[in-house]
């Protein structure tokens, strides 16, 4: 069933015309009034089946179905986000991010006067170093692709910067001329996106070897579809790939964000400009830019410490 249906499906069940009853809303209609607002909206299916996640979890967390929105206190936001062990910093911060949107949402739509969210201390989070595949460990992971359609998921994300959810949201038609067309990009921003000749030909070979059916070829318009259910590959199913791959290559962190800063800083390192980068990668400021640019600069300095001749000839000492 698609996210759509169950909103509606549970909004039905639950009954709506509570929603008018002096008690108020229960926290679980108000998070599915939410998530239908986003779905509406044209927020991504992968942003929306987050915030159904983490939003029901938060439910759960205080009781179910029977906690009244209005009861909800600024207590109970940092007794769950305190509840939250075992994960990362990021992890809590996706947390707190969801339950501020949704309270956000509440404010702005009249169903309450307080954004209690904003009032606890957003959770600390420490970026992750940005580390990207070498050169050996792509070709490990290449050689731990199975099929053509693996291999040519992989040169795409490794050859484009693309994010999991614009590789899995491109369909045939996005593909002309050496250029990829993204319609549904973050911020729903389209963009073109060039790949290369060799990307080309994996994709010709990938498209080559899905199956005819009654009823058109295997995956229906999607550029990839999956080798199984033959549906258009999905978030999910990328992910279970790319843990396979992880598995058989040896290599750890295959992620398709790690692909994506594998892409920004070997483009850099090649001499790309960081103003196509930013074009190619969808970015609305310099700011993600130039942590990749900086990461370009540290080896370079690097690379002048190691071959200077007044370091090698020992000058000076």
């Amino acid at each position: 069933m698609k996210i759509s249906d169950k909103l509606r499906f549970s909004l039905f069940n639950r009954g709506m015309d509570e929603m008018f009853l002096k008690k108020g809303p229960s926290l679980d209609q108000m998070i599915d009034e939410f998530l239908l607002a986003r779905l509406s909206e044209r927020y991504s299916p992968h942003t929306i089946r987050s915030y159904e996640v983490i939003l029901h979890k938060f439910s759960d967390f205080l009781g179910g179905s029977r906690t009244r929105f209005a009861s909800v206190g600024i207590s109970d936001i940092r007794r769950f986000l305190g509840s939250l062990n075992g994960v990362s910093d990021k992890t809590v911060l996706n947390h707190h991010i969801a339950l501020s949107s949704l309270w956000s949402w509440a404010v702005e739509n009249g169903y309450t006067d307080e954004q209690i969210v904003q009032k606890t201390k957003t959770p600390r989070y420490t970026k992750r170093r940005i580390i990207p595949f070498s050169a050996e460990e792509f070709r490990k992971i290449y050689r731990a692709c199975r099929t053509d359609r693996d291999r040519a998921i992989v040169m795409v994300l490794v050859d484009s910067g693309l994010r999991a959810s614009e590789l899995t949201n491109l369909v045939v038609e996005d593909w002309q001329n050496g250029v990829l067309q993204i319609r549904q990009a973050k911020g729903k921003k389209s963009r073109a996106v060039p790949i290369s000749q060799q990307t080309e030909k994996a994709l010709f070979r990938q498209l080559g070897c899905r199956r005819i059916r009654e009823g058109g070829i295997v995956g229906g318009a999607a550029l990839f579809a999956s080798s199984l259910s033959g549906k258009p590959l999905c978030y999910d199913t990328l992910r279970s790939l790319l843990d396979r791959l992880e598995k058989y290559s040896s290599v750890r962190g295959v992620h398709a964000h790690r692909f994506r800063h594998t892409f920004a800083i070997t483009f850099l390192r090649n001499g790309g400009d960081i103003y196509t980068l930013k074009r190619i990668l969808g970015h609305s400021t310099l700011t993600m830019v130039q942590n990749y640019l900086d990461i370009v600069q540290s080896d370079v300095i690097a690379a002048h410490q190691k071959a200077s001749p007044v370091v090698n000839w020992q000058i000076g000492k």
